[in-house]
């Protein structure tokens, strides 16, 4: 009975716990990189292979996600489902790792909270971060072929998810060089290096376009950074991962986190941080070996790149562990962090659980769902298209959502068609990825008829200076840039009427396009 009931308070609890919390959560629309996801997944599987192979990613969370898809199909909650089970074991191992004293803060993480919604491989990455230490540190202890045989095996699966497990990896096998166990360091770095032969041909192809990226005007609309901007915000990315771990995306915009976007979500966001920071401090010595290497080469190269928290995300479990190591104390301190620390990642977890957008990591939030329900009844109601003038990720959204609320007979008109029916989702070079709008816009308008909606980026409500003489494109990053010719043409050629998306922000907005 004692073991019963342990199983409950360690294992399932905690479970149903973030069950319940991602269960309220799955109606959020999908993003523009989840859609894109969702569409790669549902094509063939060469068809996907050959995509991804042109992206920056590795195929093992696509491969899973595509057989998923056949055989539980590509509805909202199914797929909300699938994104959960990654994150629902560690939380449910997790805390039958750490017993009472850690099930909570898993249970409740804000940020596990996000992985465990979002449609992409960051949930998964955080789960074999934690199988790998958890396993490490097993073996650190006493040595068991079955513990070595499970870690090179969990070593082999990640970097088949994503390549930033590779600084797992190089965690795992430089400590275990550090403690004397030099050929399970090198077996294990050679059976990663053995599993990605079969991807070597497009992994050079990535590599190249990555060394080799167009330097052609276009790029200028991209943000990106010099070496030396790397450099001087690495400290910055790595505060900002670290708020994110403790406290979730949901309360900090990530391109408006200043002194006038604070409010009472950000302040117990920073009081989180604050607590979790100083119960890692009081857990360092008891947190085990690994996690410190774990965070230390994860963190440094990766705040050089400067991803969203999410990539980091191999590296959760070992933060936790540090976090929950300083929960196990027993003292006065101890067990007001584990009333505290808990009960502030549940209140945290309320302004995901209300936002109808997943916290993203481009300029503005977009209801795409609210997009296709709105656009899709005006072009069913009016009988006319809908024409969607966006880049590739916002369409694949908008496309995935009509279909998924039963609009898939609405007549659409999009830039990207032509690519999409055969079988191209990633456009190889950024001068394309925006080619959309370097066209004459004066004559495109007219090819859409008469009457129309319109689904586009309003160059009067975006960010970012005029770019270009010839074809006066507004804004930076690709999911906002507005082309001001497109509202000259429309203007000249017909009476436009907004239709309101309450739930986007930004420059996304709908039209109803009349001839005059």
């Amino acid at each position: 009975m004692i073991k019963k009931d342990g199983l409950v308070l360690t294992g399932i609890l905690p479970l149903l716990i973030m069950g319940i919390l991602a269960a309220v959560s799955v109606p959020k629309s999908l993003t523009g990189d989840e859609s894109l996801t969702v569409a790669l997944c549902s094509e063939s599987f060469g068809t996907m292979v050959r995509n991804i192979s042109w992206e920056s990613h590795v195929p093992g969370y696509h491969t899973l996600l595509w057989l998923w898809i056949r055989i539980f199909g590509n509805g909202l909650a199914s797929l909300r489902i699938f994104a959960f089970l990654p994150v629902g074991f560690l939380v449910f191992a997790g805390s039958r790792h750490f017993r009472e004293n850690g099930s909570l803060v898993l249970a409740t993480s804000p940020f596990l909270l996000h992985l465990a919604v979002e449609l992409r491989m960051y949930g998964m990455m955080a789960a074999i971060g934690m199988v790998m230490l958890i396993l490490l540190q097993r073996l650190l202890k006493q040595h068991s072929a079955r513990d070595f045989i499970l870690l090179a095996i969990a070593c082999v699966a990640g970097v088949w998810v994503h390549y930033f497990v590779w600084c797992g990896v190089v965690s795992v096998s430089a400590v275990l060089f550090h403690q004397k166990k030099k050929a399970a360091s090198l077996i294990i770095l050679l059976c990663c290096v053995l599993a990605m032969l079969p991807w070597f041909s497009s992994l050079s192809n990535q590599f190249q376009r990555f060394v080799t990226a167009d330097e052609s005007s276009s790029t200028e609309l991209f943000q990106l950074a010099t070496p030396a901007q790397r450099v001087m915000g690495a400290p910055f990315s790595m505060a900002g991962t670290l708020l994110r771990f403790s406290a979730g995306n949901a309360v900090f915009e990530f391109n408006l986190f200043s002194v006038r976007h604070l409010s009472l979500w950000t302040a117990a966001g920073l009081v989180l941080l604050a607590l979790s920071l100083y119960s890692g401090w009081r857990g360092r010595k008891s947190a085990g070996k690994g996690v410190f290497v774990m965070l230390l080469l994860v963190f440094l190269p990766l705040s050089l790149i400067r991803p969203t928290a999410r990539h980091f995300s191999i590296a959760y479990f070992s933060y936790a562990s540090l976090v929950i190591a300083g929960l196990q104390l027993k003292d006065r301190r101890g067990k007001a962090l584990r009333v505290t620390i808990p009960l502030l990642s549940l209140l945290l977890c309320i302004p995901f659980i209300t936002r109808t957008t997943m916290p993203q990591r481009c300029t503005f939030d977009r209801d795409y769902r609210e997009a296709a329900i709105t656009a899709g009844s005006e072009a069913e109601e009016r009988d006319i298209p809908l024409v969607v003038f966006l880049d590739t990720h916002s369409v694949s959204g908008l496309i995935y959502h009509l279909q998924d609320e039963g609009f898939a007979e609405v007549e659409l008109i999009h830039p990207h068609q032509e690519r999409f029916a055969s079988g191209w989702y990633i456009y190889l070079d950024s001068e394309s990825i925006l080619a959309y709008l370097m066209q004459d816009t004066d004559s495109l308008v007219r090819t859409w008829g008469s009457d129309f909606l319109l689904l586009a980026n309003d160059p009067t409500r975006t960010r970012g200076p005029l770019f270009g003489d010839e074809n006066r494109i507004v804004g930076r990053g690709s999911d906002a840039v507005a082309d001001l010719d497109l509202v000259i043409s429309l203007e000249r050629y017909y009476d436009l009427q907004e239709i309101p998306l309450s739930l986007s922000e930004g420059p996304l907005t709908l039209f109803h396009a009349t001839a005059r």
